[in-house]
């Protein structure tokens, strides 16, 4: 049945009745929802004469915004009721609802200043949140090398009125999921104030020490929920987030842009709009300001297509920065490389790319056992992830390790990971053994690649750019793809033949000392794994080491290797007739010597023969030609392979068909992500008293 549904109109400023009405009344029919409401009352007004005189003729119906009662309305932090509210037996004669009409902005300028009333000037959010906010910033040289000459450059043309967009480089931060990206702009002003002093140009330097910066998030509380006034029409994205930072009166993300699109629809505010409300609030003259504009997680704006919201928010962002009345540096970070690249197209807009310092943990986090040493290094220097060990050593978990089983060390370490990269740990493509396999060739063989360059098989795999942006990887300069240590034992395990591993126990070999010839088998046994079944070159299964002719020698693992305690290898002679086992030999120094029978490809033709990988560890002592060729005779015949392991440094040498060494030069290299356990192999010798 239909009923009257009562109401009171008030006005937003003075909260007492709207132009001096009395309450009134809509009938219920058509009357669901609080939507169906607004609509009915503005609409009732709408046959008022003469028509110039109807009260809500600038007033759409979703501004107006309905309370339950007057109680409702006057109390403390009181919200609306939403559109989709049920009106039911709201609105009766005695308890009315409250119908607040905005505050009337007839034209564009009015509204404009009626929002400067409700904004000033605010310091920035930090972008970064994590734990190690406030670690001292590592890597500052290098990132101010890196900005001076383009800054330099864009000062001069800004002074000179050159709005080419070669002379304007934008910054932009590109790296994978916990990196530093957030906390390299959080950084950004004292970075940009080191490479003006070193520009010795006083104007510049006092411009960038009094620079005001703008901190601009895609993601947390500022992430993109839709634009602000027409979903394909992005461009005010930037601009409304520095507004955002700008109010006086702090409300969440979602409750600003509604108050925004209700009271001041008719502004739509560009980048440039905001900083000149913020020169007209501070009482500076626009050219005499100088603004820092930080966006972060511009990553999130992509969806496959140049219309996107990343295209039009770089766009904004490179109009505004060649042709800022005021001093403007923009700087942009994404996971993504590759699709900002692809944005920007064949625009001559000048860039300047970033990468975020790779982090010495041992500086942060001041290990002092072996344990916490090592798992420090295993986080590859990636700041989100040293945050996880970091935020576990304050815990107290630290002294509760030690007296752990180094696997369950381990998982609880993984665990703690998990929840910080879940997209990472959760994605269905690493479930896949032969992706995995595919990953860790890319990173153990230290092949080059390119950005765009696919890796995986045919019917699973992902580019390199798209990979690094997970976390826990890292593209570097070179090309080259790496991984932390500790995300590698996940993609070892996950491998079907990866069993013959845990004889020797992965991840306790890993934690704990052991000989350096049984960590230099553990290191070969991985590969027999990795590259169980693939034909591979000689030289690219040892890569890192330096080798004489080796052209065209590939060498085939069957299958996965164990590891085997043998002092059955004499004078050359290898009794291993299988290739199934590494023989480690455990008499005299604790540097011993491995054994293997390998299958080698040398064209058409298949052999066997014998490998020996001898660890001569002689750091004072130079390895000479004469020293090379009598340890090899000793060690092996003409035909077999032979690689040398020293930490010594290592004179120009001839080396033989088959033959390689790893010298001081190309330790690191060689063993890759095993290099640090490695080296402290070598240096940790433990307590007998005391080492488990």
């Amino acid at each position: 049945m239909s009923r009257k549904v009562w109401y009171q109109l008030v006005d937003e400023v003075t909260r007492g009745a709207f132009a001096s009405t009395w309450p009134a009344s809509v009938l219920s029919d058509g009357v669901h929802d609080i939507e169906d409401l607004t609509r009915k009352i503005q609409a009732d007004y709408d046959h008022t004469q003469p028509r110039e005189s109807n009260l809500l003729s600038a007033v759409a119906p979703s501004q107006l915004r309905v309370y339950e009662n007057r109680e409702a309305y006057v109390a403390a932090n009181s919200e609306p009721l939403k559109p989709g509210s049920p009106v039911e037996s709201l609105g009766g004669y005695t308890n009315l609802l409250i119908v607040e009409v905005p505050a009337a902005c007839d034209s564009e300028a009015a509204q404009r200043k009626a929002l400067l009333t409700t904004l000033e000037w605010r310091e920035p959010t930090r972008l970064c949140e994590g734990s190690g906010k406030d670690w001292k910033y590592q890597g500052a040289s290098d990132i101010v090398n890196s900005l001076k000459e383009p800054l330099v450059e864009h000062f001069n043309a800004w002074k000179v009125e050159n709005q080419a967009p070669s002379m304007h480089a934008i910054n932009l931060v590109l790296s994978g999921q916990g990196t530093g990206k957030s906390r390299m702009l959080d950084e950004v002003k004292g970075l940009l104030c080191e490479a003006a002093s070193q520009a010795e140009n006083q104007e510049f330097l006092e411009r960038m020490q009094n620079a005001y910066v703008f901190n601009v998030s895609f993601e947390n509380d500022t992430a993109p929920v839709g634009s602000l006034w027409h979903p394909d029409d992005p461009r005010y994205g930037v601009s409304y987030r520095m507004l955002y930072q700008l109010t006086k009166k702090k409300l969440n993300w979602a409750e600003f842009l509604n108050r925004v699109k209700d009271t001041y629809g008719k502004l739509f505010v560009t980048i440039k709009d905001v900083v000149a409300m913020l020169a007209e609030l501070e009482s500076v003259d626009v050219k005499d300001l100088t603004v820092i504009l930080c966006v972060d997680s511009l990553q999130n704006l992509r969806k496959n297509s140049q219309s996107c919201d990343l295209y039009y928010a770089l766009d904004a962002l490179c109009r505004y920065l060649n042709s800022s009345e005021a001093f403007a540096v923009c700087v942009g970070s994404a996971t993504v490389a590759c699709h900002v690249e692809y944005e920007f197209g064949s625009s001559r807009q000048a860039r300047n790319y970033l990468v975020p310092p790779t982090l010495c943990g041992e500086v942060i986090l001041k290990p002092t056992t072996r344990l916490q040493r090592q798992l420090v290094d295993d986080m590859d220097g990636h700041g989100r992830a040293l945050e996880v060990v970091y935020d576990a050593f304050r815990s107290g978990c630290a002294e509760r390790w030690e007296q752990l089983n180094s696997t369950n060390v381990f998982w609880e370490i993984w665990e703690l990971l998990e929840k910080k990269y879940g997209d990472l740990f959760q994605a269905i493509i690493f479930r896949d053994p032969e992706f995995c396999r595919s990953v860790l060739i890319a990173v153990l063989s230290r092949r080059t690649f390119g950005a765009v360059s696919a890796i995986g098989t045919e019917t699973c795999y992902m580019s390199v750019d798209k990979l690094q942006s997970w976390g826990l990887f890292r593209f570097t300069s070179e090309g080259r793809l790496e991984c932390a240590f500790i995300f590698l034992v996940l993609l070892i395990r996950s491998l079907p033949n990866c069993g013959e591993v845990d004889n020797i126990n992965l991840t306790h070999s890993m934690l704990y000392w052991q000989t350096f010839g049984h960590f230099v088998a553990m290191f070969r046994q991985v590969k027999s794994v990795v590259y169980s079944g693939i034909p591979v070159s000689l030289d690219e299964f040892h890569t890192g080491a330096r080798f004489g002719p080796i052209d065209d020698i590939q060498i085939l693992e069957p299958t996965s290797r164990r590891i085997e305690d043998s002092d059955d290898y004499c004078n050359g002679v290898i009794r291993v007739e299988d290739m199934t086992t590494i023989g480690v030999k455990t008499s005299g120094t604790p540097a011993g010597d491995t054994f293997a029978r390998v299958h080698l490809k040398i064209g058409e033709n298949d052999i066997q023969c014998n490998e020996v990988i001898q660890c001569k560890l002689v750091e004072a002592t130079n390895i000479s030609q004469s020293m090379l060729e009598k340890t090899r005779g000793e060690a092996v015949g003409k035909s077999d392979v032979f690689l040398l392991i020293t930490t010594g440094e290592v004179d120009t040498l001839t080396l033989p068909g088959r033959c390689g060494i790893v010298s001081k030069a190309e330790f690191d290299n060689y063993f890759g992500p095993f290099a640090s356990r490695a080296r402290r192999n070598l240096a940790e010798i433990p307590n007998i008293n005391t080492s488990r």
